[in-house]
């Protein structure tokens, strides 16, 4: 398990631990204020635990890898690249989200957290009109937690809904995807330290200048990235992709469960369980055993 692994494991089990206050406040009808301190405990165990990982994958790392070649911190043998790719992303972070406004055209996540804070409760009133919901929501909306947990922070923070939703989440969610893309660039090129530099930096100046439509990459990551779809297009697709092809299962079904707590496709089937569908038959194609022929071999 590497440092790509450890970190999406980490969000992928902030966004249960998430799920679980989530639920846990719709069903004994809690008020927001509570479900935000049952949040906060789970994630603050969740940050002891994912440390405690942290600092034996570290340990376990500095004993495996003394005399071997790639020891050395990537920054120091190509610190070039790294600080090119660090500009890059700083001036993302700086110009995009803090300096211009999101791209939200049909997207009320803003407003849905700038209701459960005003209100104290949970998917009871209607972010548009104000008022009181008389039929409720339906369970497949329900389930959604990225606004709760948008809220949860805003609360623990003081600082404006707009702030978090705006500012704050979408520079995590643009440093997630890179490192995903880091860990590709490990997949595709195991032995080369430089190309993988080279594969993260194209990726990086690709989101940069990728941003030529709503729905491309580029205009989610530095346009969007505070909503469903983009953590989806941006993290979850990419690594589950990645870890599909590395044949880590158990990863890509715990993103099959992030994906269904965070945006809904196909009223409950998810763009992941597709992938991973894929990548299986591939698999079951590419890897089954040739039939001997029935004559003409050797006995």
């Amino acid at each position: 398990m590497d440092a790509v692994d450890l970190g999406m494991l980490f969000f992928v089990g902030a966004v249960g631990v998430t799920q679980v206050a989530h639920l846990a406040s719709l069903v004994l009808h809690y008020e927001f204020h509570v479900t935000a301190i049952l949040l906060g405990i789970g994630l603050m165990a969740l940050v002891l635990l994912g440390a405690g990982l942290a600092w034996i994958y570290c340990k376990g790392g500095t004993r495996g890898g003394a005399g071997r070649q790639g020891s050395h911190p990537i920054w120091r043998e190509h610190p070039v690249y790294c600080g090119i790719m660090a500009v890059i992303v700083l001036f993302q972070i700086i110009w995009n989200f803090y300096m211009h406004s999101p791209y939200v055209t049909g997207d009320i996540t803003l407003e849905t957290v700038q209701t459960i804070l005003a209100t104290d409760t949970v998917y009871q009133y209607n972010p548009m009109t104000g008022e009181a919901f008389t039929v409720g929501m339906p369970s497949r909306l329900k389930l959604l937690i990225l606004p709760v947990l948008y809220a949860a922070v805003a609360k623990w923070t003081g600082l404006p809904a707009q702030t978090i939703v705006c500012e704050w989440i979408p520079t995590v969610v643009l440093c997630l995807s890179y490192l995903v893309y880091a860990g590709w660039g490990k997949q595709l090129f195991p032995d080369s330290r430089e190309k993988q530099c080279r594969f993260l930096l194209f990726v990086t100046v690709l989101y940069q200048f990728g941003a030529y439509a709503p729905l491309s990459d580029g205009m989610r990551a530095l346009q969007a990235g505070f909503t469903g779809e983009s953590i989806r297009a941006l993290v979850l697709l990419p690594y589950v992709l990645l870890v599909c092809v590395q044949k880590k299962w158990l990863q890509a079904a715990l993103c099959v469960l992030a994906e269904a707590c965070m945006v809904w496709t196909l009223y409950g089937l998810g763009y992941n369980v597709l992938v991973i569908l894929c990548v299986a038959v591939i698999f079951a194609v590419t890897e089954r055993k040739p039939l001997k022929g029935r004559g003409g071999g050797p006995s």
